[in-house]
């Protein structure tokens, strides 16, 4: 068991290490039981002998952890890990890049069909709300119609 976690740790990008521990008696904290074992072994641990929680620029490490109970004793595994993740400002920068490339796309590529005469109302509401897709579509329509270029007032009378 130890060696799958240790092959699981070296290939996840988020995991950055494990704390094990036997516990003798279930009604006990696993913080009061030694490490029975950790990984990476220059692994540093808090004053409980856990992996501390860490807050980064971008980023914060977290423990998570479970209790596994040994059948028929009275004993249980205690497996802790220190998991990678995003904090609250990478994740809102990159909604803001998200909104500004949707945002800036749809201006660029309603200004292309402007000044290529294809320029309706009709384009730009769709690249607003398709985005890419919207562009491929009018791409397609360019290349299948000849250009579109529909008078759908006569069109429709």
């Amino acid at each position: 068991m130890i060696k799958e976690l240790e092959q699981y740790i070296n290939k996840s990008t988020s995991i950055t290490g494990v704390v094990l521990r036997i516990q003798e008696d279930r009604g006990a904290a696993p913080q009061d039981y030694p490490v029975h074992h950790k990984y990476p072994e220059n692994l540093k641990l808090d004053k409980l002998n856990n992996i501390p929680n860490t807050e980064y620029i971008f980023t914060y490490i977290v423990t998570n952890g479970a209790n596994i109970l040994i059948p028929n004793t009275n004993k249980a595994i205690s497996i802790y890990l220190g998991i990678h993740l995003f904090n609250d400002t990478t994740f809102m920068i990159g909604v803001t890049l998200l909104f500004g490339y949707w945002i800036l796309f749809a201006v660029w590529a309603s200004m292309n069909i402007y000044y290529k005469g294809h320029g309706r109302a009709l384009w730009v509401v769709l690249f607003l709300l398709l985005n890419a897709i919207g562009y491929v579509l009018y791409l397609l329509g360019v290349k299948l119609i000849g250009g579109w270029r529909v008078n759908w007032k006569h069109k429709l009378t």
